[in-house]
């Protein structure tokens, strides 16, 4: 990278000589502030680990609706039968959801707006 360019972490410091930005060791700090969500569900407890630490695998199969997969994924997959076991269900796994989101600072977020209608214009 030419000196005088941004080293890809946010920062404006220029990467000179053998300088390299460490993308593990800056997540690390990084994650070193953000705390895991503990939960109970029926007498059982439980932690989801901060979302920037979600492995983008488990948030793929999110995306793609294999909440199974990816919550066993984050949680390990014996947690997670035990969450199922316990009679978890799809409303209370929303819920749930929410709340870890709001604890990694994502509450609030709107869905998006509907397009507006095209304008009519006479003829």
């Amino acid at each position: 990278m030419p000196p005088g360019k941004a080293a890809g972490n946010g920062s404006a410091a220029a990467v000179t000589g053998s300088e390299v930005f460490d993308l593990t060791a800056a997540a690390s700090a990084a994650l070193g502030e953000i705390t895991p969500f503990p939960f109970t569900y029926k007498g059982g407890s439980y932690e989801i680990p901060p979302q920037t630490a979600w492995p983008l695998s488990a948030m793929a199969k999110l995306a793609a609706g294999d909440i199974e997969t990816a919550m066993s994924e984050l949680i390990g997959p014996a947690n997670y039968l035990r969450l199922v076991d316990a009679g978890l269900t799809v409303g209370e796994m929303n819920v749930l959801m929410n709340e870890a989101a709001k604890h990694g600072g994502l509450a609030g977020l709107p869905n998006s707006s509907t397009p507006a209608p095209p304008g009519s214009s006479r003829t």
